[in-house]
């Protein structure tokens, strides 16, 4: 997708500085990816899918199951979610996991997320950005702070106890 572009320039930036990073992927056509996956290019997003639709997708793809294990690994030392709409519904279960995870930064188009009712353990920064070019936009400040930030550090480890 057009926001991809700065996930990698992201994950890029923050190996260079030792942090661990995993890219995952919800994937529309392939389901559960990593991002060094080799797939055949497509226009397919979940957006459009009706609810009993999206339910059989994840299903068939055990989505949820798996993206539950990756979180509760707690093998990383930050998790960036970028969340459209039609992505935010296919998890909706891990929702409570990763705003009550204090690693995570959730950006989505959904107000929704912001409003989750019966939360009230929200650690996770969320920030709202309605559209693909919001969102790419709130992804290429966050490069730009990262290149900043970690230009004078050792470690994002470093940066993060000053």
């Amino acid at each position: 997708s057009g926001t991809f572009r700065y996930i990698r320039r992201i994950e890029n930036i923050l190996r260079k500085n030792g942090v661990k990073v995993d890219v995952i992927i919800v994937s529309a056509r392939y389901g559960l990816i990593t991002a060094d996956t080799p797939i055949i290019p497509y226009e397919a997003t979940l957006n459009s899918l009706k609810a009993d639709r999206l339910r059989e997708w994840k299903k068939s793809r055990d989505i949820v199951n798996k993206l539950r294990q990756i979180i509760s690994n707690n093998n990383y030392d930050l998790i960036i979610v970028n969340l459209p709409r039609g992505y935010l519904s296919a998890i909706r279960e891990l929702l409570p996991k990763l705003l009550g995870n204090p690693k995570a930064i959730i950006i989505t188009s959904s107000v929704k997320l912001l409003s989750v009712k019966n939360f009230n353990n929200v650690k996770a920064l969320v920030i709202h950005a309605g559209n693909i070019a919001k969102r790419s936009e709130v992804l290429s400040l966050l490069v730009r702070y990262l290149e900043k930030a970690l230009n004078n550090q050792k470690t994002l480890n470093d940066y993060i106890s000053t």
